[in-house]
């Protein structure tokens, strides 16, 4: 959140931006994801589901009595006890809970911008196949469909600068969440091992899988879609249509050459991918990565917990 208030000008103003693209090259295109609304509501319901799992587990009378014995609190009566206990285990409650509604807002809010710069780069496939497949293009087509491909560079590295270090502490903060659910799980004291923590703990671990998924496949087709504009480029310059009668008159039209050699020199001359805070490309081989990761870590808690 701290970063989001940190650049939230230069995220105003790069999401500004790929509204604007959205709109003049679409009119009737959504802007965003069609299932922001049912993702808002099931992150709704499911964060009030953690903070009363919450609740009742850290309020219930067994919680006090695990703190009985121990002196950390020193000396004191039992009413102040309760107090401390109350105000620590609601410090335990509003962190997590906040910490839940804030990674998840940010999912949401990032989604949609991936999906958005996704849906901007296949309707600009879509017209450029269509020019390109005229018998006969004019050199004014060209030049604009150049035009419109460097604004949608511009834009993506304008999204790139206000949201990449988000992204970062946004894949650390899913992976912490995975790691602390099995913590939990593998933990040796009895009073966690019921079945409010199991759901909790599905409950948490599904949210956190879900939006890693969710952040890692919207990003990873930004690349997937480059990487289908530059298929249709080189197959377009490929093609022996100097030596095709339709298109004979470009043997004489320098400047429409020009302007074909150009497009295809500015599209397979930029790759467009989002980062974690530019130490990572955000692709699908990142769900094979962290995943891994998650469960070799789990391995090891179950294995050292056995062995203990």
């Amino acid at each position: 959140m701290l970063i989001i208030t940190f650049k939230k000008k230069k995220l105003r103003r790069a999401v500004q931006a790929l509204i604007q693209l959205s709109v003049e090259l679409n009119p009737d295109c959504f802007v965003g994801s069609r299932h922001s609304n049912s993702l808002i509501a099931l992150v709704s319901i499911l964060t009030v589901i953690i903070a009363v799992s919450q609740i009742v587990f850290y309020f219930d009378e067994t919680q006090y009595s695990r703190w009985t014995d121990i002196e950390i609190l020193g000396n004191h009566s039992n009413l102040t006890r309760r107090i401390y206990l109350d105000i620590y285990h609601a410090s335990v409650v509003f962190t997590y809970t906040s910490t839940a509604v804030a990674v998840c807002t940010i999912s949401i809010l990032l989604f949609n911008i991936y999906i958005t710069l996704k849906n901007i780069i296949k309707c600009y496939y879509g017209k450029l196949q269509n020019m390109l497949h005229q018998p006969h293009p004019s050199s004014d087509e060209i030049f604009i469909s150049i035009t419109f491909y460097r604004r949608i560079v511009y834009c993506t590295e304008a999204i790139e600068d206000a949201i990449s270090m988000c992204s970062f502490f946004l894949y650390g903060a899913i992976i912490t969440w995975m790691l602390n659910s099995f913590n939990v799980i593998t933990v040796q004291e009895t009073v966690y091992h019921n079945r409010l923590t199991y759901i909790f703990v599905a409950i948490v671990i599904s949210m956190a899988f879900a939006v890693f998924v969710l952040l890692t496949v919207s990003a990873s087709s930004v690349i997937l879609e480059d990487e289908s504009l530059k298929h249709l480029v080189v197959h377009f310059t490929e093609k022996p249509f100097l030596f095709n009668r339709a298109f004979y008159h470009l043997v004489c039209h320098v400047k429409m050459l020009h302007y074909f050699n150009l497009l295809s020199k500015v599209i397979r001359g930029y790759k467009l991918h989002l980062t974690g805070g530019r130490m990572f490309i955000i692709e699908r081989s990142v769900l094979l990565t962290i995943t891994g990761l998650v469960l070799s870590y789990g391995v090891l808690l179950f294995q050292f917990g056995n062995e203990i």
